[in-house]
């Protein structure tokens, strides 16, 4: 099994463990109706800073023609820093079960790193099978579900959502790797979006003894994930809040996607 050696991150490799939470999560962010219930095809847009550079992320998520579902996010900087080219793109797909949302596969791309990060992911109801830097990394699933990074952010939002939200979830990240997050919720806040401040509820997790995650669902949204941080070693690392959303029902109306912009 490959062990990879500490490295010093620069701002655009932090730019990559940010979105390794599902962005996690990171996460992360199904339409949903107003108990969350149902999934619809939605087009989020957020924007923030990591350790000073700022980046966007376009999230996605569409229902193919087999009726499975495909959950997306590219990030990039942007602003001053938008000379540094290069995305991240995460894709995952996933199917709607009478047990709940069940990943089949998952893929990343880093564009930011020179070393390689790319990791994919297959899903079945025994085991799951990574494949980070040629190496093949395979665990058990035969214990309960195991989430992807994109798809936990749904998984968290609809459990949410239905007042089932569990203690811990068990996710493989983005190098392959089992982990196993516990949740703790800390009532709700009000929240700076594009749409204003918003009551949301807070929710936060570790992946690592030195990393935390926070994480906003607005319910007024449907339990839009609104807004995430990273912690490291005590201190504000990153952060992103979400900037403009277009659900199904607007695109079929031809209205424009809300935002925070003029």
């Amino acid at each position: 099994m490959h062990c990879a050696k500490p490295e010093r991150r620069t701002p655009a490799r932090r730019l990559h463990a940010l979105v390794a939470v599902g962005l996690l999560a990171a996460a992360w962010l199904a339409g949903g109706g107003a108990h969350g219930a149902e999934l619809e095809p939605f087009a989020h847009v957020y924007r923030g800073k990591i350790s000073f550079v700022p980046v966007e992320a376009a999230v996605t998520l569409e229902r193919d023609d087999d009726g499975q579902w495909r959950f997306d996010s590219v990030s990039r900087t942007r602003g001053w820093a938008a000379w540094k080219k290069g995305e991240i793109e995460e894709s995952s797909r996933f199917e709607l079960t009478g047990e709940g949302l069940r990943p089949l596969t998952y893929r990343k791309l880093d564009g930011f790193s020179d070393r390689d990060r790319n990791v994919a992911t297959r899903f079945t109801r025994r085991e799951v099978s990574s494949v980070y830097r040629g190496d093949t990394l395979v665990h058990s699933a035969q214990d309960g579900p195991v989430y992807d990074l994109l798809s936990l952010r749904l998984a968290l939002r609809l459990d949410l959502a239905r007042d089932r939200l569990a203690e811990r979830y068990e996710v493989v990240d983005g190098r392959g790797r089992l982990r196993t997050i516990t949740i703790s919720r800390h009532g709700t806040e009000a929240i700076s979006t594009g749409f204003g401040r918003l009551e949301a509820e807070r929710l936060e997790y570790s992946t690592r003894s030195d990393r935390r995650y926070v994480v906003w669902f607005a319910p007024e949204l449907d339990h839009v994930l609104v807004r995430l941080e990273e912690h490291r070693d005590g201190r504000l690392r990153g952060w992103l809040t979400l900037s403009s959303r277009t659900d199904e029902a607007k695109r079929r109306r031809g209205t424009r996607p809300q935002s925070e912009e003029p």
